[in-house]
């Protein structure tokens, strides 16, 4: 999963997710950014991406934000949290979390009607996963999670699991 991210209305901004260094958004001036003079390639910068962001807004510490939307009033953005499958409402003016929300199952993108008065999450997921605990130390299970399935699928405790998160 790469980073997302949005400008502002006006192009002064970029609000940009910050992955796992810092579990939310960072808001950077993009005024000074420029249209690059000369083609673009992998071993040139087009702006300084090594600025100071103006502010970051962290959220829970397991956040890893996969797309972001700004709402048309300008403040609002509207974060999807891939690792905890929640949509996180940021308030840039007030700089802070406004809202954690559940987003269904494999949540992977967002939209935004053109008043802002709709938000739609795409799932791509059939079931709504949760995180393992590591094992226990000493237990000789694996750190990486279950080798397995916990059930199969087709089966009755697939449905059953599929009917309770609908």
């Amino acid at each position: 999963m790469g980073f997302a991210g949005a400008f502002t209305h006006g192009g002064a901004q970029y609000i940009v997710s910050n992955g796992d260094a810092g579990h939310g958004i960072s808001v950077y001036d993009a005024s000074s950014w420029s249209l690059p003079s000369a083609p673009v390639t992998p071993d040139r910068k087009v702006m300084n991406v090594d600025q100071e962001p103006l502010f970051t807004i962290a959220a829970d510490k397991e956040t890893y934000i996969q797309d972001l939307v700004l709402a048309p009033d300008g403040h609002t953005v509207y974060a999807l949290d891939v690792a905890r499958q929640r949509v996180i409402v940021f308030d840039l003016t007030e700089k802070k979390v406004i809202a954690d929300v559940a987003a269904g199952r494999q949540p992977y993108a967002l939209a935004l009607n053109a008043d802002g008065s709709r938000l739609f999450v795409a799932n791509i997921g059939i079931f709504d996963y949760s995180l393992v605990p590591p094992p226990a130390e000493g237990s000789g299970f694996s750190k990486r999670g279950l080798r397995v399935p916990p059930f199969g699928f087709p089966s009755k405790e697939a449905e059953k699991i599929g009917r309770a998160h609908v």
